[in-house]
């Protein structure tokens, strides 16, 4: 029969961690490898699409405030040229 200690030794359970935090430590470093050189190329695409969306929203919205603008403009000087003609 093969004696089975109920508490591992000190030296074992140091063994024993370490073996783990290597391989945890290793396995972070390749997981990383696999998301840089996967799915770190798609997330840049995805934030420059909304990049270019955003920008996008955005000239919209200065085009839509410059055409409201230009229409105001427009408004008045049609009310100055009724003014205007009524004065004559």
């Amino acid at each position: 029969m093969i004696a089975v200690p109920l508490k591992p030794s000190n030296r074992w359970a140091e063994a024993v961690e370490a073996g783990y935090f290597s391989r945890l430590i290793a396995g972070g470093i390749i997981l990383d490898f696999w998301f840089l050189l996967f799915f770190a190329p798609f997330l840049l695409l995805g934030l420059g699409w909304v990049s270019s969306s955003l920008d996008r929203i955005a000239n919209e919205m200065r085009r839509s405030n410059d055409l409201k603008e230009a229409e105001q403009r427009r408004l008045h000087a049609a009310e100055a040229d009724s003014a205007a003609n009524k004065a004559d």
